[in-house]
């Protein structure tokens, strides 16, 4: 049913973000990993069990290579993940909005419901302030590490606040060197966003700079970017998000 059962969840959300965000339909690393429905194509349909031993490697790359498009896989392993995420939920499926109902094994077999289904993951509540830095009608974004969590995307300065840290305080380590530079801040919103197992609470804080300041980045790693640009870079959802909420409070204070 689901594209992160199918899969195997952090399998799933590795060939996502490699897709997303470096255009490569599979990664060879995580493809030795992947599990794949006997609904992507195969003999002998099971809806509780998966198709593929992750030791094939040949036969699990020749099914990766048949179903995701070499033309944009991101954009259909984005598809994929809301699809999943919606529509073809373990309990319930939504079948007759599905899109691609005709296509599909389990609906066919009559079972498309899991009979089991994976513990409640326990998700932790995270404060994590952002900061929107304006400069001559652009923001500053903050490129994440290359490996780990969401490696590669753009994102807003911020991060996960310390426990017991206060929200000013947390951004200050992250803009530690600006300060001197940036107006004070004001607060223009909250958002909500949930990843791997946080529950993230993010208070989004506003920051001008100051005329005449000097202000020294080191490029590879930050960018200055117009609003209306934001798209055509990997960035975060959350930064998205804070971005809507930017243009929002921009509107509103006209």
């Amino acid at each position: 049913t689901t594209f992160a059962h199918a899969f195997g969840e952090r399998s799933a959300r590795n060939v996502s973000i490699s897709s997303i965000v470096g255009g490569n339909p599979v990664k060879s690393k995580v493809t030795r990993r992947i599990k794949v429905w006997r609904s992507a194509g195969g003999a002998g349909f099971n809806p509780a069990a998966r198709i593929f031993d992750p030791r094939n490697e040949k036969e699990l790359r020749a099914t990766a290579k048949r179903l995701v498009p070499t033309s944009r896989p991101g954009y259909f392993n984005q598809g994929l993940m809301e699809l999943g995420a919606t529509i073809c939920v373990p309990q319930n499926p939504r079948c007759t909005e599905c899109p691609v109902a005709s296509s599909c094994a389990a609906r066919t077999a009559n079972r498309p419901s899991t009979k089991s289904f994976p513990k409640q993951r326990k998700f932790k509540n995270v404060t994590w302030p952002l900061a929107i830095v304006r400069n001559n009608g652009k923001i500053l974004l903050h490129r994440r590490a290359a490996e780990g969590i969401l490696a590669g995307l753009w994102e807003l300065p911020g991060g996960e606040a310390k426990r017991g840290e206060r929200c000013r305080n947390s951004l200050r380590r992250h803009l530690r060197g600006l300060h001197g530079a940036l107006t004070d801040e004001i607060r223009i919103g909250e958002v909500r966003h949930s990843i791997t197992n946080r529950k993230i609470r993010a208070p989004i804080f506003l920051f001008d700079t100051r005329a005449g300041a000097d202000i020294r980045l080191n490029p590879p790693q930050w960018r200055w970017l117009a609003l209306s640009s934001l798209r055509n870079y990997p960035v975060s959802s959350m930064t998205l998000k804070a971005a809507a909420i930017l243009s929002s409070h921009a509107e509103s204070s006209l």
